[in-house]
């Protein structure tokens, strides 16, 4: 049960961060179930929807028509790419496709002027953007990761890169979902698992999203993983990824639960200080 637990949670954590989820999964020996890309994909249109719903309520007016016709340029050649891999799993080093997106992501972020919104793109910047978005079907490489820094190249502001790195991933993950339920049993209890993952990637999002200025630290994370990936034993890889998870969750403590850390072990160590004296 626990290991179940531990698989929705990853999967729907590592969804919402530019990084490689396959990569992570498998050095926690946990399996990246397709079905639960449902959830994902639905949190993604739930997150995307106030964007969304201004073309949603006028689908046949011509701005929402040119904005689907955009969307459909951009995802259609890693659709269809999608497929064949599908068929025929493509067999690269995970840990190079690693290395060099983190360091292309931390160029185009450091190097490039971004004031540009989505409706300022031209179509051949659309059809140049479509050429790179299939790069994360390889092994190692970041869906999220490679559809913001595409738009970012393309020199789109943080908030838009973000916002439609997610949009984008509404059809592609939903559709990969999809793809699986013929060879795969759904039970309830994998619906459930995807609604779970699905509401972990909603409330992650919120939080990668307020922190957008500081999205750098992906790119030196991924660079830093690529060497542990390549260097490390599983068994090391997991305790030492187990540690750096826990400095980061030491840095987003708030003082108050802190505090309340620090009254609890007090009291401990009073209770504890009682009993050797009786």
């Amino acid at each position: 049960m626990s290991d179940f637990f531990c698989q929705v949670f990853f999967q729907g954590l590592l969804e919402a961060f530019p990084i490689s989820s396959s990569m992570h999964l498998r050095i926690f020996n946990v399996n990246n179930i397709e079905i639960m890309h449902l959830g994902t994909g639905i949190a993604f249109l739930f997150y995307a929807f106030q964007t969304l719903k201004t073309y949603i309520k006028k689908p046949f007016c011509k701005k929402s028509i040119f904005f689907f016709f955009k969307i459909l340029i951009i995802i259609l050649p890693t659709v269809l790419i999608g497929f064949y891999i599908k068929k025929q799993p493509l067999l690269v080093p995970s840990d190079s496709v690693n290395l060099i997106c983190a360091l292309t992501m931390l160029c185009v972020n450091l190097s490039l002027p971004m004031e540009k919104e989505f409706k300022q793109l031209s179509v051949k910047q659309l059809f140049f953007i479509a050429f790179i978005v299939p790069l994360s079907l390889l092994p190692g490489a970041s869906r999220f990761g490679i559809t913001f820094t595409a738009f970012r190249l393309f020199k789109l502001n943080l908030h838009e890169s973000f916002l439609f790195s997610i949009i984008l991933g509404i059809p592609i993950t939903i559709g990969a979902a999809l793809l699986n339920v013929y060879t795969q049993t759904i039970t309830t209890k994998l619906l459930l698992a995807s609604l779970i993952a699905g509401i972990i990637t909603y409330f992650t999002l919120k939080i990668t999203h307020k922190a957008l200025k500081y999205w750098n630290f992906f790119s030196v994370y991924r660079i830093i993983f690529s060497f542990i990936h390549f260097f490390l034993t599983p068994i090391q890889k997991k305790a030492l990824l187990s540690k750096i998870f826990l400095i980061i969750a030491f840095f987003f403590e708030s003082p108050e639960t802190s505090k309340n850390k620090n009254s609890t072990i007090e009291k401990h160590k009073k209770q504890s200080k009682k009993v050797k004296k009786d």
